[in-house]
């Protein structure tokens, strides 16, 4: 198998895969695939409508991804034992019988249902009703405009104003910054919000399907009520556009994102496996 490293040169022939994938998984989102390439050293074998990624993991670890396309099984057959699948979708694990399989406990997407996180109606809800009534009493003078290069730089300003304690934001913040020099060759929508003139927060995106996939939202420190009021501001822009779910991701390990993304409610999880075949 002559596996070929991923670029963005790719991306028409990657394309298809990943908006045909009959799972939903953010491990394969095209703006996961290519801006993480680097990271992973991901590179990718193609045969019979069917494509297969091959990667390496933070602890240098070899892996594959579970194929996809047509013929799936016409690829693993191929694969020289003992190898590893990481990501197998939920669906996929009867196929392998005599495999150990491994549920990540740490690593699953929180999936919302769209009208919930959108409307924010009931008593759940009342606290980010309360945030953006706080926003907008203190900050009458804000808009929100859709991403474009014009405000590339204010999103900056906000990368650049970030602070954390996690080693692994970080690294987040990067992939922040390279998102933004590939934004007009991947498939992403984006929002900010001003207040006041200032950028304020902002968030970037992928649909596929009937789920939008939130990769990237930040927000400057100090202007209460400023993460919710972004966030409904951009899921307005996928109103009309037939999306169901929000699927935010998984929280990295950190708790207070993993205590946000709960308070919030969301519908299911995604979980992800690995799978060692013998």
């Amino acid at each position: 198998m002559d596996f070929k490293r991923v670029t963005i040169q790719d991306i028409d022939k990657i394309k298809p895969y990943i908006l045909g994938k009959d799972f939903q998984s953010s491990s394969f989102t095209l703006g996961v695939l290519f801006l993480w390439a680097d990271d992973y050293k991901l590179s990718y074998y193609e045969e019979d409508e069917t494509i297969i990624f091959r990667g390496y993991s933070a602890r240098k670890n070899l892996y594959y991804s579970y194929p996809l396309g047509k013929n799936p099984w016409k690829l693993l057959n191929q694969l020289p034992k003992p190898y590893t699948l990481l990501y197998v979708p939920e669906h996929r694990l009867s196929e392998f019988p005599d495999a150990k399989i491994t549920r990540s406990e740490t690593d699953f997407d929180y999936v919302y249902r769209f009208e919930d996180l959108y409307e924010l109606k009931g008593k759940s809800k009342a606290a980010y009703r309360n945030h953006i009534n706080r926003f907008l009493k203190d900050h009458p003078e804000n808009h929100y405009e859709i991403l474009s290069q014009k405000n590339i730089p204010d999103v900056i300003k906000i990368l650049n104003a970030q602070t954390f304690q996690n080693p692994g934001r970080a690294d987040d913040i990067k992939h922040n910054y390279a998102a933004l020099c590939l934004y007009d060759k991947l498939p992403f929508t984006g929002g900010i919000l001003y207040s006041n003139g200032s950028p304020a927060a902002f968030s970037i995106g992928e649909v596929i399907g009937d789920m939008l996939y939130v990769e990237f939202e930040k927000r400057v420190d100090g202007v209460d009520g400023a993460p919710d009021y972004n966030r409904v501001k951009f899921l307005s822009l996928f109103a009309d556009k037939g999306v169901r779910y929000v699927n935010r991701e998984e929280d990295c390990g950190d708790l207070g994102l993993r205590t946000s993304k709960m308070r919030m409610g969301p519908d299911h999880f995604i979980y992800k496996y690995r799978v060692d075949v013998h």
